[in-house]
């Protein structure tokens, strides 16, 4: 008799034959192996499916799907949502690497807590070397008042998803933008009745100079698509009641959360990105103030010569 499969890892593959075998043998190499591996294929251009075709003739856990069109990460994670059989879900991107312990220790936690999600830390790797570790503090949550504050990051690999709890909220990717990440953590951090997070630092995230995200002929689409996810955002709190008067401590924790996760991160001698913020979300007087406490908190990091530049061409008091 088969064993129970208890985690669906589901790694989308597009055009990363440099990276993908580390993803896999980091995968495949867990003592944990009650697991199923999804790796769907996005119409890669090299040869990354023959890398995962030679490691699916050794492993029958691998399974293979394909798109007909390159239809982007969004649409291969959720194609991989439609087959998934495990009681939970694992996304791992196929540039990326997991611990040897990841599974063990966010599946134990998992049980042990009865959490809808589970979420651990992790570290930015460059050239196969650490560059920053990123730990949170361990703690169980319960309501979105609570949850929301605790979530540092809005990054679905470093969480083991309840595969009932996805499917009972229709919870999916947005297809073909950036930031999608983000519309799908807030939406969960919503419906979940429980979140876990534990120390443990098990995922590791791995620098890519080439990829899109990093790719500044795509500036103009990443702009686009953060107003994409920052209206479907504001709608999505209107529908279920967060942004209302007589709720105004919920609506003031969402508020701030998507500035300090959307808008302020590296964007301290960046404006247009506040525009866009305030295009969806209006002059809130809480925002303006809170926008100026962060410029002020990393001006005071930056040195003499840095100072001077942003004074001179920053015009955060008009």
């Amino acid at each position: 008799m088969k064993n129970e499969i208890k985690i669906s890892v589901i790694v989308p593959i597009y055009n990363v034959e440099t990276y993908v075998k580390d993803c896999l043998e980091s995968i495949i190499n867990q003592p944990f192996k009650d697991i199923e591996i999804i790796c769907i294929d996005d119409c890669s251009t090299d040869n990354s499916m023959v890398v995962v075709e030679s490691f699916a003739k050794k492993d029958s856990r691998i399974k293979i799907l394909k798109h007909k069109e390159n239809r982007g990460q969004s649409a291969a994670r959720n194609t991989g949502m439609e087959i998934a059989s495990g009681k939970y879900i694992a996304f791992i991107d196929s540039d990326d690497t997991i611990e040897r312990d990841y599974f063990i220790n966010l599946y134990e936690a998992a049980e042990k807590s009865g959490a809808d999600v589970t979420e651990c830390g992790y570290k930015m790797v460059s050239k196969n070397k650490p560059v920053s570790c990123h730990s949170f503090h361990n703690g169980i949550y319960y309501n979105f008042d609570n949850i929301l504050p605790r979530i540092k990051k809005c990054f679905v690999w470093i969480r083991l998803w309840r595969s009932d709890f996805l499917k009972k909220n229709s919870l999916q990717f947005y297809n073909g933008i950036y930031f999608e990440d983000i519309l799908f953590v807030i939406q969960a951090a919503y419906y979940a009745k429980s979140w876990n997070i534990i120390s443990y630092v098990g995922y590791n995230y791995r620098i890519v100079p080439t990829s899109s995200i990093n790719d500044p002929k795509k500036r103009d689409k990443r702009d686009n698509d953060l107003f994409i996810v920052l209206e479907n955002l504001y709608s999505f709190a209107k529908k279920v009641g967060i942004i209302k008067d007589n709720v105004k401590n919920k609506q003031d924790i969402f508020y701030k959360f998507l500035y300090q996760n959307c808008v302020s991160k590296n964007k301290v001698l960046d404006n247009h990105c506040y525009q866009t913020y305030l295009k969806i979300f209006g002059k809130n007087p809480a925002l303006i103030k809170l926008r100026r406490k962060v410029f002020i908190q990393r001006y005071f990091r930056l040195s003499l010569k840095k100072k001077k530049i942003v004074l001179f061409g920053f015009n955060l008091w008009k």
